[in-house]
């Protein structure tokens, strides 16, 4: 199910969508990379703390994948995709004028 369902749903799903906003499938996929990929640093960084502090008491555990998630989402975005960033703070400048 696991493997099925994203197969099933979501490439069809970006297929629809991409013909929708008129953009290419490769272009859509790589307008999410920015998220995607730093969803999946997030992702490790939260199961790295949850192994490493199986001892610790749930609201300390809790804060402490919350906390390094955060950060590390953050950090991947400030470092590799530095440039949508500018882009968005462009677009924002922009609009207010």
């Amino acid at each position: 199910w696991t493997i099925a369902h994203p197969i099933m749903v979501y490439l069809p799903g970006v297929t629809r969508v991409s013909r929708k906003i008129q953009m290419s499938p490769a272009a859509y996929v790589k307008a999410l990379w920015p998220a995607a990929s730093s969803c999946l640093v997030m992702a490790a960084a939260v199961l790295l703390v949850r192994t490493n502090l199986p001892a610790a008491t749930l609201p300390v555990r809790l804060a402490a994948e919350v906390l390094a998630g955060a950060v590390l989402y953050a950090a991947c975005i400030a470092l590799f995709h530095r440039a949508r960033i500018l882009s968005f703070v462009a677009v924002i400048k922009g609009a207010r004028g």
